[in-house]
């Protein structure tokens, strides 16, 4: 289960490491992020939440439905991605696509199955964020300005 933040300004846990505060700023505020997840609650409160810091987030709840996306010429700067996926084409395919198809596209990758999170932190620690569900909408927020900013 997600854990909801209290208020549309979240805290910012990683304040120490120079990351803004505030919700959703400057070049921030028009960045798209795509987010794909099959579970409509998990799906529905993550974009929610980017779209309450500013961000424009569009949804797919498939690979294929991802892909489509960015055939259409949508201008994504994060696609954010659960691991598993319905429709034989799973997170780490939809990633090496992505990476190979639009390489200045940045990457976000959760699962909340510990088989996959285990290879998911040795494959991917030092390449792409790695979040475990549940997650906190904050650490969203901060993989999210990190990425946009690098």
């Amino acid at each position: 289960m997600l854990r909801l933040a209290a208020t549309h300004e979240p805290s910012n846990p990683y304040a120490s490491q120079g990351m803004p505060s505030r919700a959703g700023n400057g070049a921030e505020k028009h960045a798209t992020i795509l987010v794909v997840e099959d579970e409509i609650l998990t799906r529905v409160a993550s974009a929610d939440y980017l779209r309450s810091c500013g961000y424009r987030v569009l949804e797919a709840t498939s690979a294929g439905e991802a892909q489509a996306i960015f055939h259409s010429g949508e201008p994504i700067r994060i696609l954010f991605t659960d691991i598993q996926l319905p429709g034989g084409v799973d997170g780490f395919a939809l990633a090496s696509w992505v990476e190979k198809n639009y390489p200045q596209v940045r990457i976000i990758m959760a699962s909340g199955a510990p088989e996959v999170m285990k290879k998911a932190e040795a494959a991917f620690s030092l390449k792409r964020p790695f979040l475990s569900k549940p997650y906190a909408f904050e650490v969203l927020l901060f993989h999210v300005r990190r990425l946009i900013v690098s």
